[in-house]
Formats: C-alpha cells, sequence, structure tokens
C-alpha cells in the first residue's frame, strides 16, 4: 500500500473516532419491534407504559426520549455452565432488565422491546480483580477497594442472552391495546 494510501485509511479512522459509533435509537440487532400502522405515538407510549406495568415495575419513563425502563427482577438460577462459584454453592442470581422505546411519527408508531437477562459476576470479578494488576504493591485506597461505595454500584452485571418470547408478549400487548387486533 502506497504513503497516500495509509494517508487516507488514518484520516477515515479518525473521523470514525470522532463521530463515534452509537445510533440513535435501537436497532433490529438488539431490539423487537412492531409497527402500528395508523397509531400515533403518544398513544402508542401511553400503550407501552401500560403493557409494561402489567408485570414490571417501571424504574424511569422518560417522555422526552420515549424510552422505558424497569426495575431490574432479581431470581436465582441453576448454573448451566461450571463457573467458579459452583464449587463452593454459591447461589447464581440472574436478573431481567426491560427497556422498550417508541419511534415514529404521529401516523406511524413503532414499539422497540428488549429483555436482558444478566448474570452477576461480582464474586468471580472481585476474586480475580487484584490479579490484573501486574505487581502486589499495596497502592489501592479504599475506593478502589470498594470501600466508598455501595453494594449495588460494586455489582458486575453481565448480559447473558435476551428473552424474545417475553419481548414478544411485550410488543403483543402494545399491538392489541392500540390497534386491537
Amino acid at each position: 500500500m502506497n504513503k497516500h494510501g495509509l494517508k487516507l485509511i488514518g484520516v477515515i479512522f479518525a473521523g470514525l473516532l470522532a463521530t463515534g459509533c452509537e445510533t440513535s435509537g435501537p436497532t433490529t440487532k438488539t431490539f423487537s419491534y412492531v409497527r402500528l400502522p395508523g397509531v400515533d405515538r403518544t398513544s402508542a407510549f401511553s400503550a407501552a407504559v401500560d403493557a409494561m406495568r402489567e408485570n414490571h415495575d417501571i424504574a424511569t419513563i422518560d417522555r422526552d426520549q420515549w424510552v422505558l425502563h424497569s426495575v431490574p427482577q432479581e431470581t436465582e438460577e441453576e448454573a448451566a455452565t461450571p463457573r467458579v462459584g459452583d464449587l463452593v454453592g454459591i447461589p447464581r442470581t440472574v436478573r431481567r432488565v426491560v427497556t422498550a422505546y417508541v419511534t415514529g411519527d404521529d401516523q406511524n408508531a413503532e414499539a422497540w422491546c428488549r429483555v436482558a437477562i444478566e448474570r452477576n459476576e461480582s464474586n468471580e470479578h472481585n476474586l480475580f480483580i487484584h490479579d490484573m494488576q501486574q505487581d502486589d504493591t499495596a497502592t489501592a485506597t479504599p475506593a478502589d477497594r470498594e470501600a466508598a461505595t455501595t453494594t449495588e454500584q460494586n455489582s458486575v452485571w453481565r448480559t447473558l442472552r435476551r428473552d424474545k418470547r417475553a419481548e414478544r408478549e411485550l410488543l403483543d400487548k402494545v399491538r392489541e391495546m392500540t390497534t386491537g387486533k
């Protein structure tokens, strides 16, 4: 590759870094969605709020961004794959986190939903965090050792998968509430 080709790649890469890769909303790779032809955005959002309230406690309702977030629902699960805590019988905590968006305009709304299944990996994280520091010098401050924060702030959650059936059920409720179908 010649000198000008490398410069062009560098300029393109710098442009991507400057603009970022974040999209302005949900995508079909990370959310399920339903089109609501003839339904205005406000009605669709109200239906999404009502549909989410049937099975979930709502943490936030942002009417400016047209987004809802549920309170995480925690449960215990049997380990599908062996993990560090399984050897000593530490129960595995998982949670469901529901996020819903409404997009579109006054004639054709779209409802988007994601139900993320997340596993608490705080035990594993705490077990190995000090092995990543490359030395044995005791330089960690109390904040580095979690003394200055809450348990919730120190929790490490990893998304395992999506519950597409639950996403579809919530979206079907929104469709039924708005279109009667």
